[in-house]
Order: structure tokens, then C-alpha cells, then sequence
């Protein structure tokens, strides 16, 4: 994937911009799906990447080391929980999370008696302070052909990869009608 003025998909303008740094990700992955039979299954995903990333044009980020990020998820299926027309899946996830990598950031002194500015490299490790560990219960009924409902569960533990001693939780409901 090569990206343009972005960065693992958030954007940076003005002194920190990073443009003509043409980031470029390579992906890995396996995807393993096994239904162990009509009514149980099992998913799992994970995905490995690596981001080069040329130095930027104009900008306080001076360079960058390669990038490595992973994410994964892992899934149960059941089928028939209630009656022919339920299910409930559980899950395990971890979304996308830089692992390695850093930047140079330009730390600008204070101009000498010429009127220079001279700039000292400050070393910015990229890998978060924690690991968002999702753990999902979601269970859909279809009421009829044309109306299906469902609910989700989620608890997430270092919500946005930030380290945090509390656990975040989501409730959502979801409806597809047909008409």
C-alpha cells in the first residue's frame, strides 16, 4: 500500500507534514476459518506489516525507521443458541498497533547572534504505551425475513493502545429492516 501525506492512515500537515515521504506498508496475513460443523466455527486473522517511510520535505520530522505493526482476532460462532434463527459470536481482538519503529523529530534552539537557527534531533520512539485487547459477546436474532436485531458487548482493555488500569465497555444495538 503506498499512502500520500499520510501515515498508517492519520494525516500531518504544516511544520510536522510529511510530504514526498511516500509511506509504503507491506502486508502479511493468514485468515484460518474451520466449521466444525452446520452450527460452530472458528475464525482467526492475524495481519504483520512493515512501513518505509523516505524522509519528509519541509517538515520538523526529520526521518523515520522502519515501522513494524500487527493486529489479530480470534472468533467463536454459535449458531442455534435459542432456536434456528440466533446466533452468538465471541471474540478476541487486537486492532491495528505500531510495535517498533521511531522518528526524528527537529528540536529547534534559539537563533545565535547571526540570526541562525540550528535544530538538535530528538529520537521519538512510535510504539504506544499499551496493547488494546478487545474482548467481544455479540448475539443476532432474526425476528423474520425481513427484520434482523442484534446486540454487542465489548470491553476493551488499553483503549487506543494508551496504558490504562481501567477497562473501557460498549454497548450497541443494531437493526436491519427490509421493506
Amino acid at each position: 500500500m503506498e499512502e500520500k501525506d499520510t501515515l498508517l492512515g492519520s494525516k500531518h500537515s504544516g511544520a510536522i507534514g510529511i510530504s514526498g515521504s511516500n509511506p509504503k506498508s507491506y502486508f502479511n496475513g493468514f485468515n484460518i476459518e474451520h466449521n466444525f460443523n452446520d452450527n460452530l466455527s472458528f475464525k482467526a486473522n492475524t495481519i504483520l506489516a512493515r512501513t518505509i517511510v523516505k524522509n519528509p520535505n519541509n517538515s520538523l520530522i526529520h526521518s523515520f525507521s522502519p515501522i513494524s505493526s500487527s493486529s489479530f482476532e480470534i472468533s467463536l460462532l454459535k449458531k442455534n443458541i435459542f432456536d434456528p434463527d440466533d446466533s452468538l459470536l465471541i471474540s478476541l481482538s487486537q486492532p491495528n498497533r505500531i510495535e517498533t519503529g521511531s522518528m526524528n523529530f527537529k528540536i529547534q534552539d534559539l537563533a545565535d547572534r547571526y540570526g541562525n537557527i540550528n535544530h538538535n534531533l530528538k529520537k521519538i520512539n512510535l510504539e504506544p504505551s499499551g496493547r488494546q485487547i478487545d474482548f467481544g459477546i455479540n448475539y443476532t436474532k432474526k425476528i423474520n425475513d425481513n427484520a434482523i436485531f442484534g446486540v454487542k458487548n465489548v470491553l476493551s482493555k488499553d483503549y487506543s493502545h494508551y496504558k490504562d488500569g481501567n477497562l473501557n465497555h460498549l454497548i450497541t444495538a443494531t437493526a436491519s429492516i427490509n421493506f
